[in-house]
């Protein structure tokens, strides 16, 4: 093997082991925060970022373990245990690897009031399911957005009807001298923009209008 070669390698090597060495980096963490004497406690965070294998959380008010790692080194999780009568305030951890650290951004929040809240659901409540696509078109502006221009028609079953958070919210009064106490809609993401063709019904492509 000649010394070109093996200068090559050895490079290709030290580059290898120089990237695979690269300090931690935090994006996102959920949850940011926690009540102060909540009654889930442990906390599990899931710490989204980069090069985090071989992690492990300093926490210096709390106790705390990383409880696995994803194998890109991609998500780490971690349960937080919170002392009772911690008070409300920043608790930045640390996450460290054999390469770095990086500051972990964590908070305590008050309690919150018990007043109005966590009342349950008895007999007296009436829950309405809402299909925002289908309710009330609160905002025609939006009903042709430039990424998905001519999926919607009313006309059609299957495609957008246009309805939208807009028009929920504008039928409130409407629900509530209905005597609804509690609305429950679908789940918020974004549609799809494009037409369906795999799920067909009557010959015509659908849209994703139950989001």
């Amino acid at each position: 093997m000649n010394r070109a070669l093996l200068v090559a390698l050895a490079s290709s090597s030290l580059l290898a082991t120089a990237l695979a060495a690269q300090a931690p980096t935090i994006a996102k963490v959920e949850p940011p925060n926690w009540w102060a004497d909540h009654s889930i406690n442990p906390v599990r965070l899931l710490i989204r970022g980069r090069h985090l294998a071989g992690a492990r959380l300093e926490c210096p008010r709390f106790s705390c373990t990383v409880t696995g790692v994803s194998p890109a080194g991609t998500y780490a999780f971690a349960d937080v245990v919170i002392p009772r009568g911690t008070p409300p305030g920043s608790y930045p951890l640390t996450l460290r690897t054999a390469a770095g650290s990086a500051p972990v951004p964590f908070a305590v929040s008050a309690p919150l009031p018990p007043a109005v809240r966590f009342q349950g659901f008895n007999a007296d409540d009436v829950i309405y399911l809402i299909m925002p696509d289908r309710f009330a078109n609160g905002s025609p502006a939006n009903d042709e957005p430039a990424v998905s221009q001519g999926i919607l028609d009313r006309t059609k079953g299957r495609r957008y009807h246009g309805g939208d958070l807009q028009g929920v919210r504008q039928r409130l009064p409407y629900l509530k001298d209905l005597g609804i106490t509690a609305i429950w809609l679908n789940p918020i993401y974004d549609n799809t923009n494009t037409l369906d063709t795999k799920e067909v019904y009557d010959g015509q492509a659908t849209t994703a209008y139950h989001g």
